[in-house]
């Protein structure tokens, strides 16, 4: 029923923002870092780790309505629009010329060619 499903909504959310308060951490940052990139884990310095957390903070205010954690939310969930769309079917709607690009050796985002 309806409000049973807005109970579990909620709880995950609130199971989400508590995950953010341990992500957003700088050495967790930095161990995130050093996975994505293990060809160069020097790389993972705490300028760049300050400039993620900087971020994760919304210093600028430029998050939307819910904020940092509302956007972290909807990643872990997978329910950014509102459903679970595989990332191909979603690229195909696009209107606009997109260029993506990743490394040969990316740990985490393995290429098909």
């Amino acid at each position: 029923d309806e409000a049973a499903a807005q109970l579990v909504t909620a709880l995950q959310r609130g199971v989400a923002y508590a995950g953010l308060l341990v992500t957003k951490q700088p050495l967790r940052i930095k161990q995130v870092l050093r996975q994505v990139y293990p060809v160069a884990p020097e790389e993972a310095d705490d300028e760049l780790v300050a400039s993620i957390v900087y971020a994760a903070d919304d210093a600028l205010g430029l998050a939307p309505p819910g904020g940092i954690p509302e956007v972290f939310y909807r990643i872990v969930s997978r329910n950014s629009n509102g459903g679970n769309e595989p990332i191909d079917v979603l690229i195909k709607q696009l209107k606009v010329p997109l260029l993506l690009l990743w490394g040969e050796r990316d740990p985490w985002v393995v290429s098909a060619l």
